[in-house]
Parts: structure tokens; sequence; C-alpha cells
């Protein structure tokens, strides 16, 4: 639609400056170069939105706090995932089958329950933002906006166990406390929303052998 539009408002602008005269005409192209201004500013952030994803930065410390060998324990789709450094023992944990998931490098896949960590025992715990939204904040927030629950997201709501554990890692009920957070920094302006996977945070947790595991 914005590509159709587009057509139509250079036209529309075309016939204008040749009606409009004097002070109307100037008025007309200092609002034209504002709104390209603004369209020019809009287009730049999100390139500096993949420029500056929070992902960089959370690479940038495993690959400084990780040493090889280190358990590494992470979550959810490949889209919201960062790379990874080579060394640690990198193993995918969730209910879905192995067979419907898309392969990391690399990447151990095991089909456990989340609230399973005590017996696995990992160092440290990636867990994307985005991606553990529908655990942490439920549906009631699209509800009040009117919009209408996808299928898959209401079925997450089903996972006690997933909803259970991420709840009690965050609150900080689990022994893992939270050794980095990557967020985005907004170089260019507001936040760019136009990717799902794009400026969100990254969450990575350090277990804490004296809290009992």
């Amino acid at each position: 639609q914005s590509v159709f539009l587009a057509v139509y408002v250079g036209i529309a602008l075309d016939g204008a400056e040749h009606v409009a005269k004097g002070w109307r005409l100037t008025g007309l192209k200092v609002l034209c170069g504002v709104a390209a201004l603004l369209a020019f500013t809009r287009c730049a952030g999100i390139s500096a939105a993949f420029l500056a994803d929070p992902r960089y930065d959370s690479e940038h410390w495993m690959a400084a706090h990780m040493r090889p060998g280190d358990k590494v324990e992470i979550y959810g789709l490949n889209t919201y995932l960062p790379r990874f450094p080579a060394g640690p023992a990198l193993t995918r944990v969730g209910p879905k089958p192995l067979k419907a998931r898309n392969p990391l490098p690399g990447v151990k896949e095991l089909r456990e329950p989340y609230g399973a960590v005590f017996r696995r025992q990992p160092r440290f715990l990636v867990v994307p933002g985005a991606w553990v939204a529908v655990y942490r904040d439920g549906v009631s927030h699209l509800a009040g906006q009117g919009r209408i629950v996808p299928k898959v997201v209401a079925a997450s709501q089903l996972d006690v166990d997933a909803r259970n554990y991420f709840g009690a890692l965050f609150a900080g009920r689990l022994p893992y406390r939270l050794a980095h957070q990557s967020a985005y920094a907004e170089p260019l302006g507001p936040s760019v929303n136009a990717y799902e996977s794009l400026t969100q945070p990254l969450f990575i947790f350090e277990r804490e052998p004296k809290k009992g595991i």
C-alpha cells in the first residue's frame, strides 16, 4: 500500500506545484522537505537498529565470560538468538519435538521440561526477551488492546511448567542471578518495532552454587 500510495502522493504534489504560487509554493516545499526528512530518519532508524541490535552486546559478553566446557542452556527460536562463542557446551531445551526445530550448528537439542534445570545444572542460561514475554506477561495486554490472541500464544499459556519456571527465574526464586542484560540503546530516536526479533532485550543468567544447585 505504501508503494502505490507514494506514486499518487507524487502526482498530487506535482500538480500542486503548478497551481501554488508565491508563499504557498514555498510553504508546500517546506512541508515536503519536513516530510522527507522524517521519512529518511525513520528509514535510517531501521538500519541503525540492525547495527545496534542488543545481540551484538550479548555476543561480546559471552565471548568474555563463557569458558570452554561451560554448560550453557539456551531457549527460544533461532530468530531470537545471538551467535554463540566456540567452546561452551550449548544445549537448547524445550518441550517442542526435536524434528520440528530448526537446527543450530554446535547446539545439542534436548526435549525436557524447563523446570528440570536442577537436574541439568547449566552454568549459564540465555533467554531472549521477546520469546519469553508470552510466559512472563501472558495475553492480557493483547486483549486489552482489542487484539486477537494468536492460537500459538494462547497454547503457550497452557504450559504451566514454562510459566512457573520463567516466572521464578525472573523473580529471583531460583539459584540463578541475572549476570547480564543486553538492551537497545536507540541511537537514532525511538525504538524500531518493525521486526519482532529486532531491538529486543536478551537476558543471561549465571548459576549461584551457594543457593543449592
